[in-house]
């Protein structure tokens, strides 16, 4: 293969992957375009039903999982303040 070959060859390999990004590029630009901006306030559905996942969380009795959760978090906090010296 001559040169000018190999270089035609690189050239149209080179303008396929541009076009390829060119592409992802722009559904990325559409994706953005639909998403919420990050200011945005909370729907009031949203605030209800993490209100009231909480408030149930917070009313359940303390039991022998919520014992091991907190135990799993001293731990990892221990583990922490060993590892960075916190």
């Amino acid at each position: 293969m001559a040169n000018e070959e190999k270089i035609l060859e690189m050239l149209g390999e080179l303008k396929a992957d541009m076009d390829a990004m060119k592409a992802d590029i722009e559904a990325i630009k559409r994706s953005e375009n639909g998403k919420k901006e990050i200011g945005e306030p909370m729907p009031d559905e949203k605030k209800k039903s993490l209100r009231e996942a909480l408030q149930e969380w917070y009313q359940s009795p303390y039991d022998e999982e919520s014992e091991r959760f907190f135990q799993f978090m001293d731990a990892e906090e221990a583990r922490k303040a060993a590892l960075y010296g916190e």
